[in-house]
């Protein structure tokens, strides 16, 4: 989203006269003019680019609270004031000062456009709206207005009004990354992959160093299954920013579903550096980590995954079969994982086979569709693998292969449990 913009600035008036002699029966104005030029010194430093947010929240309030300014000066004042609180992510205080400011001037487009951004990461959505609009109606030219604008849209899942902002926006400013990034977003939530792939490529040519617009692509073409495509735009996107750990997440899994499982361990690993609290990394590198026959180090990911929803039916599973394939006992510890399961809707019939409660037959009559019968064969596989079966493990593993689609878990892990099964 395009940040707020300093509302208007103004030259520092700070009053300055020579000295002279002075007597008795003036000493009042002399008083007056003292504060006036006290209220004017802390008006310049409010009026300062280069202050902190703090040094301008107390230079602000105290030339307000000094009396000294003009009313136009009042307004610059709460309005820097109100950017040095939003700054700080104190929205209520930045939203009441934008207030006031607009009282003295109520027709300054860019109080409103800060005054919605406030609104706006205060969740405050219609208000932001509404604010933008204004915002518009006094300056139909602020194309920043229009990107923020169609960034609530977004949020509000309204894509094709946001499209409209987007598009308004790069009219008035051709060379926006950020419209071209937020509208090809919006494209590729309505499913219009190649239009979101064209506003991308698009931001990359007014912007070559725009991170996040390589990183966007590169989820496109990773949806698409274009791998090597995306390998190569999360790999331009990490040359730019080495710390975007979703960058290294997509190429993880890219490299995944090209099979080179311990390049992805090593990206999932430096995600996980960056950002150790997305629970998908840990789910990613410990699929990859059993893909390589590396078990317990699967387990051990696969067992946050867990953590993060116990009620999951093939988080349950797959931790399950991890710590077996390891060679842990884990009989106890799946039957009490198990315990709060839904043991009804798919993969339940699974887990009753894991329980000894069911039969391989009975799995695959409750199999009702494809990928119910193709996860079937690999999880019946599994199973027939711990009980030395292994010439009937073998079949289900490829009928898995055969049937399963190229994105599926099982179909990935059945092609792995067959390259160890012993010709």
């Amino acid at each position: 989203m395009v940040r707020a913009i300093a509302a208007s600035k103004s030259p520092c008036m700070t009053a300055r006269a020579p000295f002279a002699a002075i007597g008795p029966a003036i000493l009042g104005l002399l008083l007056m003019l003292a504060a006036g030029a006290g209220a004017q010194t802390a008006f310049a430093r409010c009026d300062d680019r280069d202050a902190s947010a703090d040094q301008l929240i107390a230079s602000c309030g105290q030339a307000l609270q000094s009396g000294g300014l003009t009313q136009q000066q009042r307004a610059i004042a709460y309005g820097h004031r109100g950017l040095a609180y939003h700054a700080k992510g104190q929205n209520d205080l930045a939203i009441t000062d934008y207030t006031l400011a607009l009282r003295i001037n109520p027709t300054n487009a860019l109080l409103y456009f800060n005054r919605a951004n406030a609104y706006d990461d205060k969740g405050a959505a219609d208000l932001a709206l509404a604010d933008f609009t204004q915002a518009l109606r006094i300056d139909p030219n602020l194309g920043d207005a229009y990107t923020n604008r169609g960034v609530v849209y977004a949020e509000k899942g309204q894509d094709d009004l946001a499209i409209a902002d987007y598009t308004q926006a790069l009219r008035l400013a051709p060379k926006s990354a950020d419209a071209y990034v937020n509208r090809g977003n919006a494209y590729l939530r309505k499913g219009q992959d190649d239009l979101a792939i064209a506003d991308y490529t698009q931001a990359m040519r007014v912007a070559p160093n725009d991170a996040d617009a390589y990183y966007a692509r590169g989820n496109v073409y990773l949806k698409k299954g274009q791998n090597d495509l995306a390998v190569a735009d999360y790999t331009e996107a990490l040359r730019i920013d080495p710390t975007n750990a979703n960058a290294y997440y997509g190429r993880a899994t890219a490299y995944q579903k090209q099979g080179q499982n311990d390049l992805a361990v090593t990206d999932y690993t430096q995600s996980l550096r960056l950002n150790p609290k997305f629970v998908g990394t840990y789910a990613g590198r410990g699929y990859s980590l059993f893909y390589i026959g590396r078990f317990s180090e699967a387990a051990a990911d696969l067992a946050h995954t867990l953590s993060a929803d116990p009620t999951a039916l093939y988080s349950v599973l797959w931790l399950h079969i991890a710590r077996t394939r390891a060679g842990d006992d884990d009989a106890a510890s799946f039957a009490a994982n198990a315990a709060p399961l839904d043991h009804v809707k798919w993969p339940a019939p699974v887990v009753d086979l894991y329980l000894g409660k069911s039969t391989a037959a009975q799995v695959l009559a409750a199999a009702t569709t494809g990928d119910q019968r193709c996860e079937a064969q690999f999880y019946i596989a599994e199973w027939q693998i711990w009980n030395k079966q292994v010439e009937a493990a073998r079949s289900g593993f490829q009928q898995a292969v055969d049937t399963c689609p190229s994105g599926f878990t099982e179909y990935a892990a059945a092609r792995a449990e067959l390259s160890r099964l012993p010709r």
